[in-house]
């Protein structure tokens, strides 16, 4: 994420895009077991008519779903700790859930700054299927 942070922000920037909320990470696949992430690390857009075109960026549609939250201050490298405990109280509650979580950061790690007042948003999607 933070790799990606300048060169996604300097694309939109240099598109004339208009960011329309926080930076986020959606989690595509969690494999636990062998503790493999697939994610895709984005920025939310006003939307618009046309997009430009890019061969390595591509824009997608998050849609809202219901979802159970978390608030996680501190260091992002480790807010997937939050992750564990929203899906053991989806299971104690046996509430249906995927594990794709969607992050959303308040703070820009590259700019450095007391890790601990660094806040992120996490959402668990409640699996209605």
């Amino acid at each position: 994420m933070m790799r990606d942070y300048s060169y996604l922000s300097g694309f939109i920037a240099s598109e004339n895009l208009t960011p329309d909320g926080f930076p986020m990470i959606k989690i595509r696949d969690y494999d636990e077991k062998n503790r493999i992430i697939e994610f895709d690390f984005c920025f939310p857009l006003v939307e618009q008519d046309s997009l430009p075109e890019s061969p390595d960026i591509f824009f997608r549609r998050i849609e809202q779903a219901p979802a159970l939250k978390a608030v996680y201050n501190g260091d992002y490298r480790f807010s997937n700790k939050s992750w564990f405990e929203l899906f053991e109280h989806a299971e104690k509650e046996e509430i249906p859930f995927s594990k794709t979580p969607l992050e959303i950061y308040h703070n820009n790690p590259n700019m450095g700054g007391d890790a601990l007042q660094w806040t992120a948003e996490i959402y668990l999607p409640i699996d209605r299927s």
